[in-house]
């Protein structure tokens, strides 16, 4: 087991989880998909940084809960990560799979968050999958010249 998913106990699994389930029902902003997600990602002290994927009439400027929920947190001055809940599904009715982070937030998330960090998917409270930030993008890119994830050279 990683060193990242050591640190995570049960009792921050289950609130991560509820977390994700809630920001997926209020902080979603599914205007051109209607598939909405939620992501809750804690950090490091504690602190837990929810969010909602926000669609924009442009798809350009739309962005992911993952990202939106990373970006809450860097802008709060957290750098220090221990995991990530996300679920997803049609903002009608209950998640019917599971729903893993999209790519760019994959390379995202692992600039900035460890490579063992626990990203656990989730279906339902009692349905939920666990990877790793790496085991879900194993060739990600690093910066040359950088000795860890988000340092700049």
């Amino acid at each position: 087991m990683s060193g990242s998913a050591e640190r995570l106990g049960a009792a921050a699994r289950r609130e991560l989880v509820r977390s994700c389930l809630e920001a997926r029902r209020l902080r979603s902003r599914p205007v051109i998909s209607g598939y909405s997600v939620g992501a809750a990602l804690l950090g490091g002290d504690g602190r837990l940084y929810c969010a909602g994927n926000i669609e924009c009439w442009g798809q350009t400027p739309s962005i992911c809960a993952e990202r939106t929920a990373l970006f809450k947190a860097l802008s709060e001055l957290c750098t220090d990560f221990a995991a990530l809940a996300v679920c997803g599904g049609p903002a009608d009715r209950e998640p019917e799979d599971f729903c893993t982070p999209c790519g760019v937030c994959r390379q995202v998330l692992l600039q900035f968050c460890p490579p063992d960090m626990p990203v656990l998917c989730v279906k339902r409270p009692q349905e939920v999958r666990e990877y790793t930030l790496a085991q879900l993008l194993p060739d990600y890119w690093t910066r040359p010249g950088t000795s860890q994830q988000g340092e700049h050279p």
